[in-house]
């Protein structure tokens, strides 16, 4: 993933900067000297990312909800009708 998406995802500046020594070429990590903790705060990161990940899905699930039964609750305008 690059960078700009971990930022995005709000992974700490802190972690970007360890993990950088990490990555290579597009798509390669190369682990060579790495902080023994990394693996794991890297996984505890993945975790927090996941709750976050079940939270938005389960609002924009809410939402979903919301929408079909605001749609179903609308009465269809006719032609003639302006808005």
């Amino acid at each position: 993933m690059r960078n700009r998406g971990l930022i995005d995802s709000a992974v700490p500046r802190r972690i970007l900067g360890q993990n950088l020594p990490c990555l290579g070429k597009p798509r390669t990590i190369v682990v060579d000297g790495a902080d023994p903790e990394l693996a794991a705060l890297l996984a505890r990161e993945r975790d927090r990312m996941a709750l976050r990940i079940d939270c938005l899905t389960r609002n924009r699930d809410g939402l979903d909800s919301n929408i079909d039964a605001a749609s179903a609750a609308t009465p269809e305008r006719s032609a003639t009708s302006t808005a």
